[in-house]
């Protein structure tokens, strides 16, 4: 081995783990929040980048917009903007003139919420949070979200607060320790997660005061596994799962890997292969690289030889770590290390819990697939516990509709996923009790 090549493979490396850690910038906008049309549609921006917005409907139709002169945005339908239909937004005070050809066009208010940003502690770490309120003086459910894994600002990028707020529901989001606007080292810790999410609820409670029903919890992806974790550690009326798992963040590692290969006609061996190597690379990561090292350089060797790395994602720990030379693994490690929670088992977690579930999956989830965790929670179901499962078979992970082509553009979140949660908060803060899908 040169010197050029082992200098030049880790500066290529340390690349590529800054630009994977590197958050894409987003920053607060004003025209951001829940908009009404005339006719009663809902439409929500979000901030997507320094200058441009996300719109997304109620029933999941999306699309990109851009600043292209003061308060007038433009861009196209699609999550990425690169649909066939123009979308343009101009605005004049809390009014939106929305032009979404062959779907909108319409004159949209926005939808009237209290909004309180606040600084609290957990564990030692100042946390950013907003607390948006509906207008009123009655009691009203109270949801608090946490987010996936990341390190972007929650508070800025995630609809979902929009769309239950402009539906009646206080809500209350906050930036993970290490991410966004919030204080502490990136974690993904699950204990100590659960615990900054049991500190959110505190100070939301606090916050909304006399005018609280009841409160849930949301969480999404990562927040699957820290959400009923934080139900542990401090009294919630309901909980909803997005796209999260019942199973370990290790056999999500596993069953991902197998899904791949197996979706790209791997043989049997190869599959087997790959199983291997996935469980070795999370015992690496695991054991800070003290456990299997000989086991998984001569996996990764096995792997390359037979060509199936390609398929992996490139995100995941065992094409990452497969990729590289274990010793600038090694000496890098100690940076990117986030003590993941690697063999968190959920199904014990699940089974103490005795509030209302609803746990929203994805069938052609590629990252985080949902097929064990289906079978978990009805087993669970069938033992007594409160839980509703609904699958959106057509969608991938973060509810987006999937297509055959996996070249097509991104186009759409899946029709009813939204409405699916605000259906199921109202109900749960009202009777408590859940009830059974048709």
């Amino acid at each position: 081995m040169s010197r050029t090549w082992l200098f030049s493979g880790l500066a290529v490396l340390v690349i590529v783990l800054l630009m994977v850690a590197w958050p894409t910038r987003v920053d607060e906008n004003e025209y951001a929040g829940a908009y009404r049309t005339d006719d009663g549609r809902l439409v929500v921006l979000t901030p997507v980048s320094e200058d441009c917005l996300r719109a997304v409907q109620l029933d999941g139709t999306a699309a990109r917009l851009c600043e292209v002169e003061k308060d007038r945005y433009e861009g196209a339908s699609h999550l990425d903007g690169q649909g066939p239909s123009s979308v343009s937004a101009t605005f004049e005070n809390d009014t939106a003139s929305l032009v979404w050809e062959d779907n909108l066009v319409a004159t949209a208010k926005r939808v009237p919420t209290d909004r309180i940003d606040t600084r609290f502690q957990s564990e030692g770490i100042d946390l950013q949070g907003r607390l948006s309120i509906p207008p009123g003086d009655g009691q009203i459910p109270l949801v608090v979200f946490v987010g996936g894994s990341g390190v972007g600002s929650a508070i800025l990028e995630m609809r979902e607060q929009h769309i239950l707020a402009a539906n009646g529901i206080a809500t209350f989001v906050y930036d993970k320790r290490g991410a966004g606007h919030s204080g502490g080292s990136y974690t993904q810790d699950f204990t100590l997660l659960a615990m900054d999410a049991a500190a959110a609820i505190n100070e939301a409670e606090r916050l909304l005061g006399d005018r609280l029903e009841r409160t849930g919890l949301i969480g999404f992806s990562q927040g699957g596994w820290v959400g009923p974790l934080a139900a542990q550690f401090v009294d919630v009326d309901f909980l909803i799962v997005g796209y999260g798992l019942a199973v370990s963040p290790a056999e999500e590692e596993r069953s991902e890997t197998i899904n791949l290969l197996k979706a790209n006609g791997r043989a049997d061996h190869e599959v087997e292969t790959a199983v291997a190597l996935a469980d070795a690379a999370v015992s690496l990561a695991a054991h800070d690289f003290d456990a299997d090292v000989d086991l998984f350089r001569n996996l990764a060797r096995e792997s390359r030889d037979q060509g199936w790395l390609p398929l992996l994602h490139e995100g995941s720990v065992t094409s990452s770590f497969a990729s590289y030379p274990l010793f600038a693994l090694r000496l890098l490690w100690p940076w990117f290390d986030t003590d993941t929670s690697w063999y968190h088992d959920p199904v014990p977690v699940l089974e103490s819990l005795d509030i209302p579930q609803l746990w929203i999956l994805a069938g052609r989830d590629d990252v985080a697939p949902s097929e064990t965790t289906v079978k978990l929670l009805h087993q669970l179901a069938d033992q007594g516990a409160s839980i509703e499962v609904l699958v959106f078979q057509d969608a991938g992970h973060g509810m987006i509709a999937r297509h055959d082509n996996h070249s097509h553009p991104r186009k759409r979140y899946v029709d009813g996923y939204y409405q699916a949660m605000v259906d199921f908060a109202m109900r749960a803060a009202k009777t408590g009790e859940i009830h059974s899908r048709p």
